[in-house]
């Protein structure tokens, strides 16, 4: 085989020895096709080449110096066997196959000797690679096996491409703080970290970098729920709506092969809750001489969760979107009202419900100081009108005298404490004491009168 050496002799099959003269040589030309397919070795596709003297052969042992007649040689030659490189993504699989190349550049089949190799080195392992995927390997690569080794079929080199492990970053943000840049770099606001997992189901840990990786095209795993984030950011986020607002760096919000294109922003928008101020203001009950307290006026709101109410003593308006600015003397009824109201309920951020933030402003009536009972006492020496009045003091104990005792009874008697503020109620007070001074007055005209007839 390959060549006429000893080496390349194909002993098995070859025949070499002695026979008689005129005896039959086992190899006919007229069968020789037959012969040499029945003797062709593995590989060698049947071409092949005879040597013998065709002018004196004769099929016959023939007497001639060294038997140069009598000799017929046969050397099979390797076969040319086609191979091809065939690229796939993903996996191997006809439904990822990406290129199938059989012929050279210059349209020429792939083909090597039966046993050459072809080096794997020489593969152009990036003819077919896609986006977003590594570059291409050979499966049949390894340490140990460098080259493909042709046999008389299945020659076919397979080259890999697979996906790009990418980065990826799900920021999570409350309303207020910008979306973009670090978290680390503003004051308020969080960030919320998640894990994440690739395609394998293993766990990447994210809890330091906000982000992940996962291959291309793959969809940026993230939530935009609150009850999806985990109990313990319930509490957190109490004031939120339930389903934040998502920006899509990329359209489909899928790893692409640009870092900066793989990122979602997820944005959780503070909820709009009610609030109520309502203005009282305090009034007498002209049948019980009560003081109720008598709505005004009252109005509603909506605003931000959080929001800081501010109160304003003197009207001044706030041109805040984030304060709700309460006018504390908007409703004031005016005189016989003490001037600073009194808040009644005021609450200092907004809560969850109307309840938490309702506001109540409060008028007062002016009522003066009570009057202790022992200054109120009227008494008869403060009722002298000039030098010549009959002071109860000169009177001696006629049993007939009323006495400045009686008198300071009935005043006790008559002047009831103020208890309440209502106008009214002082007046009634004023026309006690005068109808006292008048029983002093007739008294003291009666003294007088007895003086003289004394």
């Amino acid at each position: 085989k390959d060549s006429e050496s000893d080496e390349n002799l194909l002993k098995d099959i070859s025949v070499i020895g002695e026979a008689e003269y005129d005896s039959e040589i086992p190899f006919n030309l007229e069968d020789a096709a037959t012969l040499i397919e029945k003797f062709r070795p593995v590989g060698y596709t049947g071409r092949y080449s005879i040597t013998y003297d065709a002018e004196h052969y004769t099929g016959r042992i023939q007497s001639f110096k060294n038997g140069l007649y009598n000799k017929v040689k046969i050397v099979y030659t390797k076969g040319v066997y086609p191979y091809k490189i065939v690229y796939y993504k993903d996996s191997i699989s006809d439904s990822n196959k990406l290129k199938v190349v059989a012929y050279d550049d210059d349209s020429r089949v792939l083909e090597k000797e039966y046993l050459s190799v072809v080096p794997f080195s020489e593969v152009n392992k990036n003819l077919s690679q896609p986006e977003g995927y590594n570059e291409g390997v050979i499966i049949e690569e390894s340490d140990t096996n460098t080259g493909l080794t042709i046999t008389e079929k299945d020659n076919v080199i397979n080259v890999l491409y697979t996906k790009k492990i990418l980065p990826y970053t799900v920021n999570y943000y409350v309303e207020g703080v910008p979306v973009s840049g670090e978290v680390e770099d503003y004051s308020e606001g969080f960030s919320i970290e998640r894990n994440y997992y690739n395609d394998e189901g293993k766990s990447i840990d994210a809890s330091s970098t906000k982000s992940g990786e996962t291959v291309v095209k793959d969809s940026i795993p993230y939530v935009d729920k609150i009850t999806d984030l985990g109990e313990e950011y319930e509490d957190i986020l109490k004031g939120y709506e339930e389903t934040g607002e998502v920006t899509k760096y990329n359209e489909k919000g899928v790893i692409t092969t640009d870092p900066d294109k793989n990122v979602i922003d997820v944005v959780f928008k503070l909820k709009d809750v009610p609030y109520v101020v309502e203005y009282y203001k305090e009034v007498l009950d002209p049948v019980t001489k009560e003081i109720k307290q008598e709505k005004i006026s009252s109005y509603d709101g909506v605003s931000k969760y959080g929001n800081e109410f501010t109160y304003s003593e003197d009207d001044t308006q706030l041109d805040d979107e984030n304060i709700i600015n309460v006018l504390v003397n908007k409703e004031h009824p005016g005189d016989g009202y003490e001037d600073l109201a009194q808040k009644l309920l005021a609450p200092e951020k907004l809560g969850l419900t109307k309840e938490e933030n309702t506001v109540k402003i409060l008028y007062k009536l002016i009522v003066p100081e009570e009057i202790a009972a022992d200054e109120d006492k009227v008494k008869p020496e403060e009722i002298a009108a000039d030098e010549d009045e009959v002071k109860p003091e000169e009177v001696a104990a006629d049993e007939e005298v009323i006495k400045p005792l009686v008198i300071e009874q009935e005043v006790a008697a008559d002047s009831a404490e103020v208890n309440t503020a209502d106008i009214n109620a002082i007046t009634i007070r004023l026309l006690c004491v005068l109808m006292l001074g008048s029983i002093l007055l007739v008294a003291t005209v009666i003294l007088n009168n007895k003086k003289k007839s004394l």
